[in-house]
């Protein structure tokens, strides 16, 4: 299966600089005269085409890395199983299969994984994008495939360095809470090979984007679930203060306890849903401590997963989802689906409730 996220229409990558303002044959030879600092444009631009020709050239060493792990190949986030490389070869996507991987975040414009997944259990989910015109959305798209597909899950592009390092610096801002300049540093360290002189565009684009809009969209925006019935529903009903988890008609009092409760209770029966009953308003409930490692239970990485908060709104379509899911009459709540397939972390300066 290919899931692929069309790609926004571009302009031509080989636009004719706006510093070529004249230019006159003599000799035999084409010279360009310039004004002033369109000097340093005109050698970006002549530096960018020549990387991307002989990035073209197919050779052995770029096509693939040892056979075991792609080119480029780093571990991005353990707790999350996202890690990234340079475009692996056949051999090498059989070792990522090998070692569990689920999914590959392709980020190539004119190029798919294919044939090289063919009987492989790995889903290709593309984002086609040119590092020199990658924009707000294509960021958007890609967080979303992080956000929403199985794990463990590999980002790549061609050289692994420059659309890669640019995903990978906005998953930290999203996912890990940290500053765009932090992850701005990260994605131009050397050991990742970022091509700082030809695309200057990416750190701008980082800088550009709204980031705290960016994740409420990814946080809040509505997620397709399949219908399920009320017997597939566990609930777990939670309250902080003082810590007390039911699930399946037995309590448990601390954090360890209540998730091996819950491990237990899922065991029992073939459950879909994951219904977390706060019993008081919790802030953002993708940073409350407990629903946090609740998330990270390896039981409900394929469930999915439901919060129910105190609500003052209490309208009919909220009562209906209430109904639903199995929740009493009478008691106001939100209720809606967490994206659980990634940890959350506050963005820096941020608490966590």
């Amino acid at each position: 299966m290919k899931f692929v996220i069309p790609a926004a229409a571009h302009g031509s990558l080989f636009r004719r600089p706006a510093a070529w303002n004249a230019e006159s044959k003599a000799g035999g030879l084409l010279f360009f005269s310039t004004g002033g600092d369109r000097v340093s444009d005109m050698r970006k631009w002549v530096k960018k085409l020549f990387f991307i020709v002989f990035s073209a050239i197919p050779t052995a060493t770029v096509l693939a890395g040892n056979g075991e792990l792609p080119r480029n190949f780093h571990e991005v986030d353990p707790a999350n199983r996202i890690c990234r490389s340079a475009q692996p070869g056949r051999r090498e996507f059989e070792a990522l299969e090998k070692r569990g991987f689920r999914t590959v975040l392709n980020l190539r414009n004119f190029h798919t994984d294919r044939r090289m997944l063919k009987d492989l259990k790995l889903e290709e989910c593309a984002v086609p994008c040119n590092a020199g015109s990658m924009t707000e959305e294509h960021v958007y798209n890609a967080l979303r495939i992080i956000r929403d597909k199985p794990k463990p899950l590999l980002i790549h592009c061609w050289h692994g360095s420059d659309r890669t390092g640019t995903v990978v610096a906005a998953f930290r801002i999203v996912f890990n809470g940290q500053e765009v300049e932090t992850a701005i540093a990260e994605m131009r360290e050397e050991k990742y090979g970022h091509h700082a002189d030809i695309y200057d565009n990416l750190p701008e684009l980082l800088r550009a984007v709204d980031w705290e809009k960016m994740r409420n969209r990814l946080q809040t925006e509505d997620l397709f679930v399949e219908p399920f019935k009320p017997e597939q529903v566990l609930r777990i009903d939670y309250a902080p203060e003082p810590f007390r988890v039911t699930a399946g008609g037995n309590t448990a009092e601390n954090p360890g306890a209540a998730l091996a409760l819950v491990q237990e209770e899922w065991r029992k029966k073939p459950y879909r849903v994951a219904l977390l009953v706060f019993d008081r308003q919790p802030g953002n409930p993708l940073y409350e401590p407990f629903a946090a490692k609740l998330n990270r239970l390896p039981e409900l990485e394929e469930a999915v997963r439901i919060d129910a908060v105190p609500d003052e709104t209490n309208d009919a379509s909220m009562r209906t989802l209430c109904r639903r899911v199995g929740l009493e009459e009478g008691t106001a709540r939100a209720v809606r689906v967490v994206p659980h397939r990634v940890i959350w972390t506050p963005p820096a300066g941020t608490p966590s409730k």
